[in-house]
């Protein structure tokens, strides 16, 4: 198994998840990723798009932007406010910033 496959197998076990993987050529909605923090900070997303895809960018605060083709409540993202996303969701637990873990969803996302 690698890396990247035991951090998602950890990340589903930590989260909780259940069910089967979707495949990202099923997945068509679009998602609104939103930076919550001041006007003169900036959100580092980094989504996973399970079963294998990665897509990093950055919002300005209290802007928002929409994202397509997505597993809602299947694909999960990772959030940091000023600093580029740590490599794992356990350095995101740990950082000494704000970072946060989240399920994808139809609504929006911070």
């Amino acid at each position: 198994m690698s890396r990247y496959q035991r951090f998602i197998a950890a990340l589903s076990g930590i989260l909780g998840l259940a069910g089967g993987v979707v495949s990202v050529a099923n997945a068509s909605e679009n998602a609104t990723f939103e930076c919550a923090a001041g006007a003169a900070q900036v959100c580092y997303f980094s989504i996973v798009r399970q079963p294998n895809g990665l897509q990093n960018f950055v919002v300005q605060g209290h802007q928002r932007t929409s994202i397509a083709g997505f597993a809602p409540g299947h694909d999960w993202y990772l959030v940091a406010v000023n600093h580029p996303v740590p490599a794992s969701l356990i350095a995101c637990q740990h950082a000494n910033f704000i970072c946060k873990v989240g399920i994808v969803h139809l609504g929006v996302n911070q």
